[in-house]
């Protein structure tokens, strides 16, 4: 049981870093080039979207995943 929280664990961060990775800055550059407001609904669901095909990658092959497992040893 303690590993299966620890997955979860990981799997949360990785989702936290992959989301903040790819919102903040895209947002930042469409909102400065294109006049996007930074909290419009259509980039959030935009970047949720990215940010789970992101973190799908990262979880099958291992990415972010294994440096965060390595950091929580």
């Amino acid at each position: 049981m303690g590993e299966v929280k620890k997955d979860v664990k990981i799997t949360v961060i990785a989702f936290v870093i992959n989301y903040l990775f790819f919102y903040i800055p895209v947002s930042l550059y469409l909102g400065y080039y294109y006049g996007y407001n930074f909290l419009n609904l259509y980039m959030f669901f935009l970047s949720l979207v990215v940010t789970f095909l992101a973190l799908w990658l990262n979880v099958n092959f291992y990415f972010f995943t294994n440096l965060i497992a390595k950091v929580l040893k």
